[in-house]
């Protein structure tokens, strides 16, 4: 459906991307992590990678993009 997420959640460098789908049974969201930093060519780049002192950070984005979903979820039935 969408080429673009329906909605960011960051906490500094680090992002969750929401993504609405539809599939056989209706709509649907899946959630990409990402972390953006500035390559030798000093522009923004993303990696999908994440160090360990970013994992905390990872969880807490990943339980915010979870209750954002399932709010989202919610405003379907």
């Amino acid at each position: 459906m969408s080429q673009q997420p329906i909605e960011t959640i960051k906490d500094g460098k680090l992002s969750a991307a929401i993504w609405q789908n539809s599939g056989d049974k209706g709509l649907f969201y899946s959630v990409t992590f990402a972390r953006v930093y500035t390559g030798e060519d000093n522009q923004p780049h993303s990696a999908t990678s994440f160090s360990g002192s970013d994992l905390l950070k990872v969880a807490h984005l990943s339980q915010k993009a979870y209750d954002r979903c399932q709010a989202l979820r919610d405003t379907l039935k």
